[in-house]
This record gives structure tokens, C-alpha cells and sequence, in this order.
């Protein structure tokens, strides 16, 4: 753990804290909630702490989303990361990866298993977040904008 060295002086619920968001960039404050069993207002404090001490990084998202990352973790990633922790927008990560071809929406849906409707909601999303782009043809054809880095993120973060 790269920041363990700089908690010397810190609690060690706040130590805990740290490992659980190393292990899973972008974990969001429920999961955190849930994984150390700390009441709402010992996790604020202890997340506040870090954050004050420039330890980790706090993405607030216009969703009423709150995703912590540790320092060393790119903020150009955290678009990434914030969609492969959902296993539905990983499937279609992975399905378009897999392809060398732009899959149309039916073959998505075929693939994943998922109601058309929870698709269409995964690939605005994707979409938005610039990770593919869709060819509005007669068919909506997908495909990831950038594989590489798509790639080099899923393999160190998931």
C-alpha cells in the first residue's frame, strides 16, 4: 500500500479505511459503509481526515455520488473505474473488446442476458462517459473508443 507510510500518526480505522479503497478504486461510500461496519458518522470523519491530508481523492458526482480513489490513481481513469465496479456495463465492455466488428443493440442484449431497457440505460451511460460511441445508422452499432486504454484500466483495477 503506497500511502501506508504517511499514517503513522493516523488512526488505525483510518488506516483500514485506506486499504479498503486501494483494493477497489472508486468504492462508494455505502460499500465502504458495509465493509468495515463503522457507523455513518466514525466513516465521515475518518474519510474527511484523508481527504484533508491529501491521501486520497474524492470524486463527488453530480449523481449524488461519492466515489473515493487513492492519490496515485489518475483522474482520467476515474470515468472508467466508476463504470467496470457495475457488472452489466463490464459485459459490455468485455463484448465489445471481444469483437472486431461494431455489435448492433440486439446483439448486447443477446450477450448480456439483460432486459433491452437496463442496455439501453449501461450504453447511454458508457456513451456519456466517452468509453464507446455509437454509429446511429439504421442499426445502432457500438464500439469502445479507446481499447487500449479500456484494457489497461480493466486489468489493473477490476
Amino acid at each position: 500500500m503506497k500511502n501506508i507510510c504517511k499514517l503513522n500518526s493516523f488512526h488505525k480505522t483510518a488506516i483500514v479505511l485506506l486499504k479498503c479503497i486501494e483494493r477497489k478504486p472508486g468504492i462508494r461510500y455505502r460499500q465502504l459503509l458495509r465493509k468495515t461496519n463503522l457507523i455513518n458518522s466514525v466513516l465521515s470523519y475518518h474519510l474527511g481526515t484523508l481527504e484533508k491530508s491529501k491521501i486520497i481523492r474524492v470524486n463527488r458526482s453530480s449523481y449524488s455520488r461519492t466515489s473515493y480513489y487513492p492519490t496515485y490513481v489518475s483522474k482520467r481513469d476515474w470515468d472508467v473505474i466508476e463504470y467496470i465496479s457495475n457488472s452489466t456495463s463490464v459485459q459490455i465492455i468485455l463484448f465489445l473488446i471481444n469483437r472486431n466488428y461494431s455489435p448492433k443493440f440486439k446483439e448486447m442484449v443477446k450477450h448480456t442476458g439483460k432486459a433491452p431497457s437496463t442496455v439501453s440505460y449501461h450504453l447511454k451511460k458508457l456513451v456519456k462517459a466517452r468509453i464507446i460511441s455509437v454509429n446511429r445508422d439504421n442499426f445502432h452499432r457500438y464500439r469502445l473508443l479507446n481499447k487500449s486504454r479500456t484494457l489497461r484500466i480493466l486489468s489493473k483495477y477490476s
